[in-house]
């Protein structure tokens, strides 16, 4: 009769463990997903050495975003665009101006937005 408690305690304690697990889990990943994002592209003449696809992007100290894309313009030769997605709280403004930044070498390159 003992074993049998403590099996059923075990199992009782398990089971409740991985609820909770798969309910952390949902939770976390349903909060990433509910942000809303808005995109920009902003222009770099002369290159970006150091930033790709992933690298974050901070608004006045603050990560509020990521680059997603970058490659060179067809338009102007020597400029690279660099796509970047950003939190739609963030107040970007059309006179805030993007720059490269280096934090160290463990975090590298990272993209620097001004208020404006």
């Amino acid at each position: 009769m003992e074993t049998r408690a403590n099996h059923l305690l075990v199992g009782s304690f398990v089971l409740l463990s991985v609820v909770g697990l798969l309910i952390f889990v949902v939770w976390f990943f349903k909060s990433e997903y509910d942000t809303a994002y808005e995109k920009y592209e902003l222009p770099f003449p002369g290159g970006i050495a150091g930033i790709s696809e992933g690298s974050p992007v901070y608004f006045q100290g603050v990560s509020v975003g990521q680059v997603l894309e970058v490659e060179l313009s067809e338009t102007a030769h020597g400029t690279v665009l660099v796509t970047i997605q950003v939190k739609s709280d963030t107040p970007v403004k059309t006179d805030s101006i993007g720059s490269i930044d280096f934090s160290g070498f463990i975090k590298g390159n990272y993209i620097l937005l001004s208020q404006g």
